[in-house]
């Protein structure tokens, strides 16, 4: 199963796009967030961390990711991203608040909401979108790259993820690759511009 959602943050107006993707039935759905930080449902997933800290795999694959997202781009006439280490440790920390909730959410309890999020990392930026996913296929690489591909294989209107990976918006990303002690692989993409 791989699982994915989308945020996106333009100035002040929130919209999260929520796509849950089961291989090989696609069923989705959207999920709204107000500025005041309401939000829809979250899906749950069994899992819990062993640690707190990156491991090697983890940064690899969050390499990985970037990568892919930056191919793409750069196959669509698009500048590539740019690594932004604040909102990479930002969406570290937002993956692990994901694992110890178990559900995949833009927003867990007690969390503040994306923006908040990427201010406290301390990013001055105009827009913000973030794709999140999850994933238990045995190969961590091939989740991570079963999310991105479902993630670029949208078609609108429900293409949300594709649309903040392609944004001629965005100049920055971070990224976050976690593997939980089940072996699932958690992902969170945050993107800003500045």
């Amino acid at each position: 199963m791989i699982t994915i959602y989308r945020k996106s943050c333009p100035g002040k107006f929130w919209l999260v796009v929520g796509i849950l993707l089961v291989l090989p039935l696609v069923a989705c759905g959207p999920v709204l967030v107000s500025q005041q930080g309401s939000q829809g449902q979250a899906t749950t997933m069994p899992a819990k961390t062993s640690g707190g800290g990156q491991t090697s795999q983890e940064q690899q694959l969050a390499q990985y990711l970037f990568g892919l997202i930056n191919h793409d781009r750069v196959a669509m006439g698009l500048a590539a991203y740019s690594w932004n280490a604040a909102l990479a440790r930002g969406a570290r920390l937002h993956d692990m608040r994901m694992v110890a909730y178990g559900q995949l959410s833009h927003q867990c309890p007690g969390e503040p909401d994306l923006g908040t999020r990427i201010t406290n990392d301390g990013v001055v930026w105009r827009a913000a979108g973030e794709n999140i996913g999850w994933s238990n296929n045995p190969d961590p690489q091939q989740g991570v790259l079963s999310v991105h591909q479902g993630m670029m294989a949208e078609k609108p209107p429900d293409d949300g993820h594709r649309v903040n990976i392609l944004s001629t918006s965005f100049t920055l990303v971070g990224i976050d690759v976690l593997i939980d002690s089940q072996q699932g692989v958690w992902l969170t993409e945050d993107f800003a511009q500045l």
